[in-house]
């Protein structure tokens, strides 16, 4: 298992260039829970990435976009 911390680095990694993603995708990928993704995707924010809520879909706000679903 991994340490939260490589976790989330990697998590951005993964996010890094891709314009939406599903956050099964993530569960997926760090073979993680859907609440750890969620609490995951908190912590990104709190580090900076600016995250917006619509209606069921997170978009990432900045230069890059992403949907999460």
């Amino acid at each position: 298992m991994i340490k939260k911390a490589e976790r989330i680095q990697q998590e951005l990694f993964f996010l890094n260039g891709k314009s939406q993603f599903k956050l099964k995708e993530i569960m997926d990928e760090f073979n993680i829970s859907k609440r750890t993704a969620l609490r995951d995707i908190q912590e990104l924010e709190r580090l900076g990435l600016p995250i917006l809520f619509f209606a069921n879909t997170k978009f990432v706000k900045g230069a890059s976009i992403w949907k999460v679903t």
